[in-house]
């Protein structure tokens, strides 16, 4: 829901409501006669739950794809940016440039941000790397504390470390842009 209102006017989220509504209760419809299907026809629950499980997958990439200056271009108001709190200004020119229609600043800004998730948003191998890198981004700029709450715990030394070189690198490259 939160990505419709990134891409879709005020006026239009309520029909998209509507639709998505319309898509989730069709799909669950399909997908329960599909399984039928498949257990009449002898074919394994794993193989019915892997096939399931694929499609989720499927989805929530096509979802990841849409990004700010594309859901900006189709009339969205902005984003929900971790990245946002370490480096503001990138995000704010990145939506200043949509709204003046200057699309190749955009993607250069847009190539930015991606350059940001993948820098930070990695580190490690949990879940929770995200938070992890913001945090500790965070802290190495001064800006907070990287302590969290059980039961995540902040990054050790050489990942402290990593974050502060990318730090630097994306501040370098942030100042060839005038950010």
């Amino acid at each position: 829901m939160p990505i419709l209102c990134q891409i879709a006017r005020p006026e239009h989220r309520a029909t998209g409501y509507g639709l998505m509504n319309l898509v989730s209760i069709t799909v669950g419809a399909v997908a329960t006669v599909a399984l039928g299907w498949m257990r009449d026809c002898g074919i394994k629950f794993s193989v019915a739950f892997n096939l399931s499980a694929a499609v989720a997958a499927l989805s929530a990439g096509l979802i990841l794809l849409v990004k700010p200056p594309a859901s900006l271009q189709l009339g969205g108001h902005g984003g929900v940016s971790g990245g946002a709190n370490l480096f503001p200004k990138l995000y704010v020119q990145v939506v200043e440039a949509c709204r003046a229609g200057n699309l190749v600043r955009a993607q250069a800004l847009q190539a930015q941000i991606q350059r940001v998730s993948d820098a930070f948003y990695r580190i490690g191998k949990y879940s929770s790397a995200i938070i992890k890198g913001i945090k500790c981004a965070l802290a190495c700029l001064g800006i907070c504390d990287d302590f969290m709450a059980e039961p995540f715990h902040r990054f050790r030394a050489e990942e402290r470390e990593l974050v502060k070189l990318r730090l630097k690198e994306i501040e370098g490259e942030l100042s060839k842009l005038n950010l």
